[in-house]
C-alpha cells in the first residue's frame, strides 16, 4: 500500500506542480486575474451608484423644467427673486 501511495505521488508530483504554478499565475499575474477582477467589479459598484444619483438628479431637473415651462414667471420670482419695477417684495422662512 505504501509502495502504491510513493508511486502515485511521484508519478502526479509534475501534475500537481504544474497545476499550483498555474493556480497562482492566474490568481495574481495573469491579465484576467482575481485581483483586477476585484477591482473592476468594485468599479462597476461605483459607477452604477454614480448612475442612480444622475437618474434620480435628471428626474429632479425634469421637474423643475416642467414647472417653469408651465408657470415662467412664478419660477422667475421664487428662483433669481424678479420682480416688477412698483413692487416690494419680501422674503420669508417657515
Amino acid at each position: 500500500m505504501k509502495k502504491t501511495i510513493t508511486r502515485f505521488l511521484k508519478t502526479y508530483k509534475r501534475f500537481v506542480a504544474i497545476f499550483l504554478v498555474f493556480f497562482v499565475w492566474m490568481l495574481f499575474f495573469d491579465n484576467r486575474s482575481m485581483l483586477v477582477q476585484r477591482k473592476l467589479n468594485q468599479q462597476i459598484r461605483l459607477l452604477e451608484n454614480e448612475k442612480e444619483s444622475y437618474t434620480e438628479k435628471l428626474g429632479k431637473v425634469k421637474k423643475e423644467w416642467e414647472s417653469m415651462q408651465q408657470y415662467p414667471e412664478k419660477y422667475a420670482r421664487e428662483k433669481y427673486y424678479m420682480h416688477k419695477p412698483d413692487e416690494t417684495v419680501y422674503l420669508y422662512s417657515d
